[in-house]
């Protein structure tokens, strides 16, 4: 009787490890999440409605929103940005996967996507916004 005493809380011992484990897998995981909330507040998204595209139509809708925005805009704006409009970064971290391929956009010398250098955001070289003149009145006194 106690052989089968000794092997069930052996077994018990086995298995408080193991549940041990998994609860830190789970808080890191959980430490993961909300970090990435943080960045973005997927509660705003519309996830239901996304669809994945491929990365030459990504990138043109990038653009459009970086022209339409007029400004330079953050990876997480962007993030944002595109799920709005139903646009899907897939893999497990959205935002760091949308940041490598900018990153890597902006390098290409032909590329009209550019960093303003890190931590600043990107914009569209050469954009087609149209500018208002500002009416000035240089003429001497």
């Amino acid at each position: 009787m106690s052989e089968i005493l000794s092997r069930a809380r052996r077994h018990l011992e086995q298995k408080r490890a193991e549940l041990k484990k998994l609860e830190g897998a789970i808080r890191h995981y959980e430490k993961s999440y909300q970090s990435l909330t943080e960045m973005v507040d997927t509660a705003e998204l519309p996830l239901e409605r996304t669809r994945v595209l491929p990365a030459a139509d990504m990138l043109e809708k990038i653009e459009k929103i970086l022209v339409d925005a007029g400004r330079p805009m953050s990876g997480s704006e962007l993030l944002r940005a595109l799920v709005e409009v139903g646009i899907e970064i897939s893999g497990k971290n959205p935002l760091n996967n949308l940041s490598t391929r900018l990153s890597r956009e902006a390098a290409r010398p032909d590329s009209r996507i550019k960093s303003k250098g890190r931590g600043q955001g990107y914009y569209v070289e050469n954009d087609k916004i149209q500018r208002v003149p500002l009416d000035i009145d240089d003429s001497p006194i």
